[in-house]
């Protein structure tokens, strides 16, 4: 049986595919994934703030982004929405 998961980051669908690029290592991944997917906590933490910080700029903004880049948890983390 499949676990069912609610939003995990609010504002965006968790089936949302994501291009992630951590210290200079890209992954394409879902935002699920981006968020229980690393091995190492730091990481998981840096990228669900710049998937975070990336949706609140988004929020009542007439021109959204859609990539954002940053250094959260010590990690430079790069975060581009992947248009389906």
């Amino acid at each position: 049986m499949k676990q069912r998961f609610k939003q995990l980051v609010p504002g965006i669908k968790n089936s949302q595919k994501l291009r992630v690029v951590v210290d200079g290592i890209g992954l394409y991944m879902s935002v699920k994934d981006a968020c229980l997917s690393f091995s190492t906590h730091s990481v998981s933490l840096a990228v669900y703030c710049g998937i975070s910080s990336l949706i609140r700029y988004n929020y009542n903004n007439p021109m959204p982004i859609t990539g954002h880049v940053g250094t959260w948890n010590g990690h430079n983390v790069q975060i581009d929405i992947i248009k389906e």
